[in-house]
């Protein structure tokens, strides 16, 4: 796809809903900015193998939370679930932000500006029996390896941490 093609692609707003307050207690809708929305489409386009496109991805995901985070309560969130969030409107813990993550995954896919990858069912993890933990999913076209994509690390508007689920599974994170 041309540039000026991938431009012309969005020009509504898209919406998008959020939900926060730890087990997706409370919801809201952002609208997601063409501009935003067509950048993000200019960066997945320039990836021409499945490990840039998941640079990209992580990348655009954070972009995303970004944008929805200046119109709805997450912007108060704090990486993992800090004690200084305690109570406060738009914290989110790994179920949030998975969900979250796995609809913007949706999304970039319904769009078909997915190259390499297909999004996959968010994966669980216990690996001390307790400290559950989520995390969206893609895996490579062709049953290639499973990736997880988590958002739950990083501050809001970071890149999200994309590491082969395999690894995520012992209780890995990204670096």
């Amino acid at each position: 796809m041309t540039a000026l093609a991938l431009a012309l692609t969005l020009a509504l707003p898209i919406p998008v809903d959020v939900c926060f307050n730890y087990s997706c207690a409370a919801h809201a809708t952002a609208l997601l900015d063409p501009l935003v929305m067509n950048a993000a489409g200019e960066l997945l386009a320039e990836a021409d193998t499945p490990a840039s496109e998941r640079v990209a991805l992580a990348l655009v995901i954070g972009q995303i939370i970004g944008a929805v985070a200046a119109q709805t309560p997450i912007r108060h969130d704090r990486p993992r679930n800090a004690l200084a969030e305690s109570g406060v409107d738009g914290r989110m813990d790994c179920i949030d932000h998975s969900i979250n993550t796995d609809r913007y995954l949706r999304l970039l896919q319904r769009l078909r500006w997915l190259k390499f990858h297909t999004v996959g069912a968010r994966a669980r993890r216990a690996p001390w029996l307790v400290n559950v933990h989520w995390t969206a999913t893609i895996r490579e076209h062709d049953g290639g390896p499973e990736w997880a994509v988590d958002t739950w690390f990083r501050p809001i508007g970071q890149p999200a941490a994309v590491l082969p689920l395999a690894t995520w599974r012992q209780g890995k994170e990204a670096e």
